[in-house]
């Protein structure tokens, strides 16, 4: 057994624990690093997507009041005309003067932006002032036309965007029945441009992907900025499902896939109280979080950067700790070592051997003991001197290690004596492994030049026994046994005799 596994054992596990805090300690660290990187970038997303929200539902609010605007003035107007109609039963809406001037004062008033249809029974058109009775186009089978036809309660309806048959041009229509159907004319319609709305969404948008778009609350798309082709005043999943919002809360916001773009978008919805209209205002999640990529980007290099030191310090500290340990281990190796022989010396010999008694006293299991003396060795000093000497020592040192097993344990007991613990080992076993002890250290021969050095050794044996108090008992039988060897002739092994039956422990 090699010195170092035993004395230096309580440092290495201490050294051991100390490296291993220094690592779990590095991991907490760039574990907390790498947590408040991920919070702040996080909490930095959350923020600029709510700053966005609070953003899109002031401009949402702000756009809506305007259209709201739009559609109030032309309600107003149209119960006017409504109103006058009535007072007024035998006049033409057609060729009617007043009426005329009455009309082109509210096309001022609006700067153009708001015009007015007349629709007889048949769903015929006319613009007021009409130069004659003839129709421009029909629009029977529109929606706001049938829907004023059908209305009983004198209410307006907000029509889908249309294409006007003369002008070309795309509008929205608010129809309202006649009461007094004056000379057959029984519907009246405002309608206001596209582009009207158009500009004013393109102005308010987010940019560059943000949108703005007014929708009819059963999912009719009516404007949108930017304009897509083909959209306009068809039905849009996006428009059913915010639809379905309104009825649980009149605004709000939802994260979602656009319908038109593919592009996740933050929409911010608000239903207007007076119309069945909502407008919804989005930015596109890229553009929300575009400061974002390069917050996180800095963030990320500080953190890797304090990874980086953390992980520097740890290794520095485990490289010290290492070489604590090695200068620990090498100076317990020395104060446990005898010098010359570089087996354990007297001190760490005993604290083993106390350990082993203790050991096998409390599992009753065997222990053996070696005292071994070289003989005549006071003679090699006297007449080769204190040099050669110690190589005998060194020599027979080696020659007993060569022979031991790994669990038995060699140490120099004093001036030429040396002592083996053997765990797990019974006098038979014991009393082998001395005899080739013995006949491996006959082998050594020194050559002086002039002489020869040969030397031998006597062995006493003992084996662990009940009566035993402590590992001096164990030494003091050994000993005993080794003075009956010098005393039988020396170079020869003797046993001390073995309290425990034949048999126990692979006894022969």
């Amino acid at each position: 057994m090699r010195i170092s596994t035993l004395w230096p054992a309580a440092g290495r596990r201490k050294a051991k624990k100390t490296a291993a805090l220094v690592v779990v300690s590095a991991l907490l660290g760039i574990l907390a690093v790498w947590s408040i990187t991920a919070f702040l970038v996080i909490d930095k997303r959350q923020s600029l997507v709510e700053e966005r929200r609070q953003v899109l539902g002031r401009v949402g609010s702000a756009v809506s009041l305007q259209v709201q605007n739009y559609f109030k003035v032309i309600e107003i107007f149209l119960g006017s005309v409504d109103h006058w109609s009535a007072k007024n039963p035998d006049s033409d809406l057609r060729f009617d003067e007043d009426f005329a001037r009455m009309l082109t004062a509210f096309r001022d008033k609006t700067k153009q932006q708001i015009d007015i249809r007349l629709y007889d029974e048949s769903g015929n058109i006319f613009f007021p002032p009409a130069t004659s009775d003839a129709p421009l186009g029909n629009l029977a089978q529109s929606d706001f036309f049938q829907a004023a036809v059908a209305e009983k309660e004198g209410k307006i309806f907000v029509g889908a965007p249309f294409l006007t048959p003369v002008l070309k041009r795309w509008v929205i229509p608010i129809s309202l029945p006649l009461r007094a159907k004056p000379h057959g004319i029984s519907v009246i319609a405002g309608v206001v441009t596209l582009k009207t709305f158009g500009e004013l969404y393109e102005s308010a948008r987010d940019k560059p992907n943000g949108s703005i778009t007014l929708l009819r609350q059963d999912g009719t798309l009516m404007v949108r900025a930017p304009q897509v082709e083909g959209m306009i005043g068809k039905s849009i999943a996006a428009g059913a499902l915010i639809s379905t919002l309104i009825k649980e809360k009149p605004r709000g916001d939802v994260v979602k896939i656009s319908d038109i773009d593919g592009r996740a978008r933050l929409l911010s919805y608000e239903s207007m109280p007076d119309y069945p209209l909502i407008t919804v205002v989005t930015a596109d999640m890229e553009d929300i979080l575009f400061p974002s990529y390069e917050y996180s980007s800095y963030a990320g290099m500080v953190a890797l950067a304090l990874t980086l030191f953390m992980i520097v310090i740890a290794i520095q500290a485990l490289t010290y700790l290492s070489l604590v340990e090695e200068t620990h281990l090498k100076l317990s190796n020395e104060a446990a070592t005898d010098a010359l022989t570089q087996a354990a010396n007297r001190r760490s010999l005993l604290h083993f051997a106390g350990s082993e008694v203790l050991r096998a006293q409390r599992y009753d299991r065997p222990l053996s003991l070696l005292m071994l003396d070289l003989d005549r060795f006071k003679e090699v000093n006297d007449q080769f001197g204190h040099q050669w000497g110690d190589e005998v020592l060194k020599q027979a040192a080696a020659a007993i290690q060569g022979v031991l097993r790994g669990t038995d344990f060699l140490g120099r007991y004093g001036g030429e004596e040396f002592a083996v613990i053997m765990p797990e080992t019974s006098t038979t076993e014991a009393a082998s492994v001395a005899e080739r002890i013995r006949e491996r250290v006959g082998q050594i021969s020194l050559d002086t030049g002039n002489d020869k050095i040969s030397t031998k050794v006597s062995i006493g044996v003992a084996t662990l026994a009940p009566e035993d108090a402590d590992v001096q008992a164990l030494i003091n039988r050994a000993d005993a046994a080794l003075y009956s060897a010098k005393r039988a002739g020396r170079n020869c092994v003797v046993c001390a005799p073995d309290p425990r039956p034949a048999g126990q422990f692979g006894q022969a």
